[in-house]
């Protein structure tokens, strides 16, 4: 599972389609996994420093989106070199349940329901924060509705199924047994 902010480095206004974007470094395309192995290399103080400088490089907001970037790119070089069928969910915000126990539930402060707690509290008092913006929308997923596609999503693979969906609903990217992209 990703993040549908993965690519979110791109500049406003651009239409960001779903496939996986190298990260470039002028005309240079960046060796996520060379990436990966250096900040894994580092001293987490260090790895910090470095990952913030990757972002802001970048044009990433944070280091979460950064490290959902590196990991789309790596298990797609995984899927290339061995065949092995692959399907990324990118939900937007995954945040507390739908269903059970109980509508909302989330279980910890991590993520989107700590940030909306927070906010409601006032622990947020910049105005300018784009979250506390009374007309800005917080695109959220119930959590179990995210795992229940993770679900899904596996067993369609499995199945073969994945160009049927995506015909249907006309949503995503499949990367099917031969690595070519069915949409």
């Amino acid at each position: 599972m990703s993040t549908a902010y993965v690519n979110i480095n791109h500049p406003a206004g651009t239409t960001v389609h779903e496939r996986i974007y190298p990260i470039m470094q002028g005309e240079v395309e960046v060796d996520g996994e060379l990436v990966a192995e250096e900040l894994l290399s580092l001293s987490k103080l260090d790895a910090d420093r470095r990952a913030d400088f990757y972002t802001h490089l970048w044009g990433f907001p944070n280091t979460y989106c950064l490290g959902k970037h590196l990991a789309e790119q790596l298990v797609y070089r995984t899927h290339q070199a061995t065949g092995l069928p692959l399907a990324i969910l990118r939900p937007s915000l995954v945040t507390g349940v739908a269903g059970l126990p109980w509508p909302g539930y989330c279980g910890n402060w991590a993520g989107p329901s700590g940030m909306g707690a927070a906010i409601a509290v006032g622990f947020f008092p910049a105005v300018s924060a784009y979250a506390l913006n009374p007309y800005s929308t917080w695109d959220v997923v119930p959590g179990d509705l995210a795992a229940s596609a993770i679900l899904a999503t596996a067993a369609a693979v499995a199945c073969g199924l994945q160009s049927e969906i995506a015909a249907r609903t006309g949503s995503g990217t499949w990367m099917g047994r031969a690595g070519r992209p069915v949409t």
